[in-house]
């Protein structure tokens, strides 16, 4: 981890994540953003206005995003 992200994860860490290592709290921050991405992508039709299967796409980016976390799923 380079000291200048590890600083700032200690900078923005709530109490409740103390015990979090910072690699764990680094990789749910990228969850998060690319949750962020795939739903602000499809609200504001970056996707395309009818070409995308919104709902496909959707579940298949939540699916890499749980696999990039280590969680299984159905």
């Amino acid at each position: 981890m380079p000291p200048g992200l590890a600083a700032w994860l200690e900078g923005i860490r709530s109490p409740e994540l103390a015990d979090l290592p910072d690699g764990l709290l680094a990789l749910a921050l990228l969850a998060y953003s690319h949750l962020v991405g795939v739903v602000s992508s499809e609200v504001f039709g970056h996707f395309g206005a009818d070409a995308t299967p919104a709902a496909e796409l959707f579940d298949h980016e939540l699916r890499l995003s749980a696999a990039l976390l280590g969680l299984d799923g159905p």
